[in-house]
């Protein structure tokens, strides 16, 4: 267990380290967790720092796992009504935290702050020190697992900014989302379960710990609030260095404040903030040295965070996209995406699809409809995941306030959003598409005015309904592709759908084009030399490439055994229906007139020439149906070279300049 002391006495800290990226002036950032839930919480973020050029540390605070506990001395000073003792314990334990960070410096070698020569601004190294909001609303009960539900709630958002004379009557109208509640219709408190109840029995007793309350946490809160005034003050504006016979100096003059709040987090967080806005206006007024605090509000997400990237900083004309991901690897693969966001003006918005981590498992009732074997049952359980997605893009454009759609005079169109489904994806996508004309009425005209593009990305030919070519070996297809076992399914499938496939480099139209599929070979079996970047082994497929971690963490193998099987056994004819509605117009009798459903909108079927075969099959086949319509919506058809089905992965600032040119 890696711990640091931190006095002469044998206290210690305990604390995780993401390790150092390549770069040689990468930024540090120490993560201090709040009340019950430890640091391991933040150590899902690990996985993303090196592509941020951050290294992360989780650093627990005194009497938390790995971390000395509070002497009882130090218990009996906390439960005093001494306030001297009391502020002397805090700036006992911030001393503490100074500690570490220079122990950290010294030992660790870390890059020290570079600046640009011509403005002065901090370019990288260093640390950014961010401690999360502290949660003082707990019940004098001290009721510690109700604490960590209503924590980890997601709860309607202001519509007033904090310090705003309104706020506090725009607070108490929040409500908590989740399943039951009476502000959101079901369908869409569903996805707004609290964190912690999505938290497996393991995660969670690995980042909880009940007991502290009694111990010690609840005295913790009980401090009186004048040494936190204080503090807050002498932190943020009347910290200078006295020195006789000198001007003072503000201490550590380059250390910058970013106070950061998720605008569904619970009341109390929102109310701190609201506190913190105006004491700094009054601050601001009486002091003349002093930091300047920057407040940061994260939209739409709650205290843990949710799976979307925000809106760009200070754009109200950013699209989103919200992204669907197809079979095993779920809605975590496409995290490389997020460090391209702001350049391209777009939105993120990663969905997991039902039965992935985070998302509604299926009921027995919907895991029979979907075995079938009647036709009727397997056709209404496909056109319920599509009309699933149009409630969620209702529920999204409402609650999150993204801009509409707007062509101002250059012609260039702004704002909306656009849905990208993925793989095997598309045969939930393109079920919303096909019932557009059953989607009620209010998400109908709803969607007309922000739902710009439908992007097929890669779709899989399982998705369309399409013949299958004997010899393209999709494991999924289980013995007849030569599979074992469930396992050797799991790591043959893997290998097979993340291959980098040699490149097609003829037409679709060709007579000899499926021949020349069926014959392609996946490139790291082959004996190549150069390729992309020069690397030395360039075509590994892209899931052999991935850590331990990376894997466990965007891939769910279990979901295959679980459910997802069954959309390799739905009855094709109901596939193949749903991908000529979805392509063709659609329309629905309203007021005696025949109106048609999402005229304006695009559909853009991408394909990658380096995929598998069945991904490339797919593309043909929905090329050929596009000559055989009368009434086709505005479909394009594009192809990414030297790019496989994991692209989006592998290459995504690529891949992020192509969906910006796209959506």
């Amino acid at each position: 267990m890696p711990t640091a002391s931190v006095d002469n006495h044998g206290t210690v800290l305990y604390y995780e380290d993401s390790g150092a990226p390549p770069s040689p002036a990468y930024i540090t950032v120490v993560l201090l967790h709040g009340l019950l839930i430890n640091g391991g919480i933040f150590t899902r973020l690990f996985r993303y720092a090196e592509a941020n050029n951050l290294r992360l540390l989780a650093v627990n605070l005194r009497d938390y796992a790995g971390s000395t506990p509070y002497s009882r001395a130090e218990i009996e000073v906390l439960q005093s009504s001494n306030k001297d003792a009391q502020a002397t314990c805090l700036e006992t334990q911030g001393l503490q935290l100074a500690t570490f960070i220079r122990w950290f410096i010294g030992t660790k070698n870390i890059p020290p702050i570079t600046r640009d020569p011509k403005s002065g601004d901090a370019l990288g190294g260093g640390f950014a020190l961010y401690h999360p909001i502290l949660d003082e609303s707990l019940d004098i009960d001290g009721r510690a697992s109700h604490f960590t539900s209503w924590v980890s709630y997601y709860n309607s958002p202001p519509k007033v900014e904090p310090g705003s004379p309104g706020f506090v009557s725009a607070l108490l109208e929040c409500k908590p989302l989740h399943e039951g509640s009476e502000a959101v219709p079901p369908e869409a408190s569903r996805r707004l379960t609290p964190t912690v109840w999505r938290m497996s029995p393991d995660e969670l007793s690995a980042t909880t710990d009940c007991s502290l309350l009694a111990r010690s946490q609840l005295w913790l809160l009980l401090i009186n609030a004048d040494i936190f005034k204080a503090n807050l003050r002498h932190a943020l504006f009347d910290c200078p260095l006295n020195t006789t016979g000198r001007t003072p100096q503000i201490v550590w003059p380059d250390v910058k404040v970013r106070v950061v709040w998720g605008d569904m987090s619970t009341s109390d967080c929102l109310a701190a903030i609201h506190i913190l806005t105006q004491l700094c206006e009054e601050y601001r007024g009486s002091v003349h040295i002093g930091r300047n605090p920057e407040f940061i509000r994260l939209q739409g997400v709650n205290h843990f965070v949710s799976k979307d990237s925000g809106p760009p900083v200070q754009s109200t004309t950013y699209t989103t996209v919200v992204l669907a991901h197809g079979t095993m690897f779920h809605g975590a693969i496409m995290r490389p995406l997020l460090p391209y966001v702001a350049e391209h003006n777009l939105r993120l918005v990663f969905l997991n699809l039902r039965d992935y981590p985070g998302s509604t498992r299926y009921s027995p009732s919907e895991i029979d409809a979907l075995r079938g074997p009647g036709r009727e049952s397997q056709e209404a359980a496909i056109q319920a995941r599509g009309l699933e997605f149009a409630a969620f893009l209702h529920w999204f454009i409402e609650t999150q306030h993204i801009p509409p759609i707007s062509e101002p005079g250059d012609g260039m169109r702004t704002g909306g959003i656009s849905i990208l489904f993925w793989s095997s994806g598309n045969a939930q996508g393109l079920s919303m598409l096909a019932h557009a004309d059953v989607v009620p009425e209010k998400t109908r005209r709803v969607l007309g005015m922000y739902l710009r593009t439908v992007v097929l990305h890669d779709v899989s030919l399982s998705s369309i309904g399409a013949e299958v070519l004997d010899g393209l070996g999709n494991p999924l297809r289980g013995p007849s592709s030569g599979v074992t076992s469930y396992e050797d399914m799991v790591r043959r499938f893997t290998t097979w759908i993340s291959s980098y496939w040699t490149q097609v480099d003829l037409s679709p139209a060709s007579p000899a084009f499926a021949a020349v599929l069926v014959a392609r070979r996946p490139m790291h079996a082959l004996d190549t030399s150069g390729g992309r970047g020069g690397d030395a082994d360039p075509w590994t497929p892209s899931t052999l490439r991935m850590s331990t971690d990376e894997f466990e963490t965007t891939a769910d193998i279990e979901v295959v055994r679980r459910s997802q099987y069954l959309y390799q056994r739905i009855d094709a004819s109901i596939l193949q229906e749903n991908l000529r509605r979805a392509l063709s117009h659609c329309y629905v009798d309203e007021e005696a007139q025949r109106r048609p459903v999402l005229p304006a909108l695009r559909v853009r079927v991408v394909w990658c020439d380096m995929s598998g075969g069945e991904e490339v099959w797919a593309a043909a086949n929905i090329k050929r149906q596009l000559f055989e319509l009368h009434d086709a919506r505005d479909v394009e058809v594009f192809r990414l070279e030297k790019a496989n089905h994991f692209v989006l992965r592998d290459e995504p600032e690529r891949f992020m300049q192509f969906l910006a040119g796209t959506v």
